[in-house]
């Protein structure tokens, strides 16, 4: 009978550090299954922040390109504006004198009206332009400022993704 009861508690025993090691074999490899995981989550993570990089980078010098463009185009349209105004104040000047004429050159001077309309319909064109031509240098400011925000964003991207690695690993 004692046999018996020892058979008992050594086959206990073995089934109990049998069971002590696989559940000791599940953790060792459940807490490897979650550092690969994490390294390669990581891993996926700075791929991506080095792409964002580069996509802002490009973004940037696309921006630039943008602003130069939108600064020539307000210098050239407020040039044109100078000229078409300095047009309009010659041709106000030539209605005045028209407007005197004789009854001849009358029908002159009611031309030269409709063509000081015109002017001035352009003139406020052309303002309208320049206004909008000023608010897309704005805009293009602000993007600009933008992607320098996220440029800045996209390097501190790999030290943060180094220091989540290392808490992961650690």
């Amino acid at each position: 009978m004692m046999a018996a009861a020892g058979a008992f508690i050594c086959g206990f025993i073995a089934f109990g550090a049998v069971a002590c090691t696989t559940m000791r074999s599940v953790e060792v490899g459940s807490e490897l299954f979650e550092r690969y995981t994490v390294s390669v989550v990581a891993n996926e993570v700075k791929e991506l922040a080095k792409e964002t990089a580069r996509a802002t980078e490009d973004i940037s010098r696309k921006i630039a390109a943008i602003q130069d463009d939108a600064g020539s185009a307000v210098a050239a349209i407020d040039e044109i504006s100078l000229v078409i105004k300095r047009i309009n104040e010659t041709q106000s000047t030539i209605v005045s004198s028209v407007s005197e004429q004789t009854a001849a050159t009358g029908e002159i001077a009611r031309n030269m009206m409709e063509t000081s309309r015109g002017s001035d319909s352009i003139v406020g064109h052309i303002n309208g332009v320049t206004h909008s031509a000023r608010e897309a240098q704005e805009s293009a400011a602000i993007a600009s400022q933008f992607a320098a925000e996220l440029s800045r964003v996209s390097r501190d991207m790999p030290g943060l993704m180094e220091r989540l690695t290392l808490t992961a690993d650690g």
